[in-house]
């Protein structure tokens, strides 16, 4: 599959495998809006995550969009340098707040 979804009480973590393209964007963003239904937050884990196409960025930004309409928020953590300086390159370092770790995305939302 390549990511996992952890459910928490107000938001929700999908961790990335080692990327987020054609091959599995519709299915995250699928799974993405049917566990967020009750919640307002979802944080990017990209730990592990070296590569992101179009269709991956799309899926960021339909998500983020969704969120926005509900007063939620797309957070990132632990974006790799390889991923860093594609979503530089397109503009989408603006779109998302940005986190070194996981634990930081998430004392946000919980402050």
């Amino acid at each position: 599959m390549g990511y996992d979804i952890k459910i928490k009480k107000d938001w929700i973590i999908i961790n990335l495998g080692e990327k987020l393209d054609g091959s599995n964007a519709e299915e995250i963003q699928n799974n993405a809006i049917k566990n967020l239904e009750k919640r307002k937050y979802l944080i990017f884990n990209m730990k592990e995550c070296n590569y992101i196409s179009s269709a991956g960025l799309r899926t960021m930004l339909y998500i983020a969009k969704y969120l926005a309409m509900r007063e939620g928020e797309t957070l990132i953590a632990e974006i790799s340098e390889e991923v860093r300086d594609i979503m530089e390159m397109t503009g989408f370092d603006h779109m998302f707040k940005m986190y070194d770790s996981l634990n930081d995305a998430e004392n946000i939302i919980n402050n």
